[in-house]
């Protein structure tokens, strides 16, 4: 949450900096193109459906981080002990015994409880059962400002010290909904306790909670959920979670956010929802789309060069 340039050299996560050499190549086509031909994939099956995957995570040669795949994996099915479960070979059935903090390698991978009494790992029904609502993105010279709009964004920006939270750049940063208007004006598609953590805030959809600075190449890949965000309640930090391995640059990449005064940080619940939709529509054959509407499949947007301040 806080974070300044004492972070140590040991820490799993990066200084909360992003030079724009990086930031110009995240997401780009050119590096889409050239991940593709390598593109890899890690599949998890559970043990009683071993047709289908109940996750597919994509990925390069060298695979992913356990401790990550780990998240992807409780933001959609909940919290449970992996010691509790044996993770196998999916056609040798051979026990993995994987590190949290090591890769684990593309293939077909089976996670089957040790004991009858643990349930078996699926996507909850909160998220099976939603359907996921694209945005429709708009840039910042044709969005129509409100009162309720105009407060949010300059409360977003004063919290956030104008600068994006991501990389610290002060050029056309954008005010970002985590949880996006459109799922409020659809509230049945809601879980009632994000529904509940809405109604309790002033300004409901447009609360401070509910924002983040962003420049507008990583605003555009948040709202496609191709980056999401996670608090870290022990560390005490935010960072940085790669959905699309376009931006495995930016993976863990400490916010910047200011010191909480008046202005509330980004609320942890609403950000855990935003990755939950983000790990569902980019991993779990479960996502649901209206293939009608005109926003269900975004372009990556071209990356623009940015100044630092």
């Amino acid at each position: 949450m806080l974070i300044n340039e004492t972070t140590t050299a040991s820490s799993p996560f990066k200084k909360p900096r992003v030079s724009s050499s990086v930031l110009q190549e995240c997401g780009t086509r050119q590096l889409q193109q050239s991940q593709a031909e390598g593109m890899q994939t890690i599949c998890f099956f559970n043990g009683d459906d071993k047709e289908e995957p109940f996750i597919r995570v994509t990925c390069d040669l060298n695979g992913r981080m356990w401790s990550r795949l780990y998240l992807f994996m409780t933001s959609v099915c909940g919290h449970f002990d992996i010691k509790d479960y044996d993770i196998k070979q999916k056609d040798t059935n051979e026990i993995i015994d994987i590190a949290f903090d090591s890769l684990l390698l593309p293939g077909m991978y089976t996670i089957t409880a040790k004991q009858s009494t643990s349930r078996q790992i699926c996507v909850l029904d909160t998220y099976r059962e939603s359907r996921i609502i694209p945005r429709q993105r708009q840039n910042s010279e044709s969005q129509v400002s409100t009162p309720r709009t105009s407060t949010f964004k300059s409360r977003v920006t004063l919290r956030d010290k104008g600068a994006c939270v991501i990389t610290g750049y002060t050029k056309r940063a954008q005010a970002c909904h985590i949880v996006a208007k459109a799922h409020w004006n659809n509230q049945e598609n809601l879980p009632q306790s994000i529904k509940r953590l809405f109604i309790s805030f002033p300004e409901t959809i447009n609360d401070v909670r509910n924002g983040l600075l962003l420049c507008p190449n990583l605003h555009g890949a948040f709202d496609d959920g191709d980056i999401s965000i996670k608090y870290d309640s022990n560390a005490n930090i935010y960072f940085v979670v790669a959905i699309d391995i376009a931006y495995q640059k930016l993976d863990g990449t400490l916010l910047w956010l200011p010191p909480p005064t008046s202005l509330p940080l980004p609320h942890p619940d609403l950000l855990d929802f935003h990755l939950a939709l983000s790990v569902m529509k980019h991993m779990c054959a479960a996502a649901e789309y209206d293939e009608d509407d005109p926003y269900s499949d975004f372009d990556i947007p071209q990356v623009q060069r940015v100044e630092a301040y």
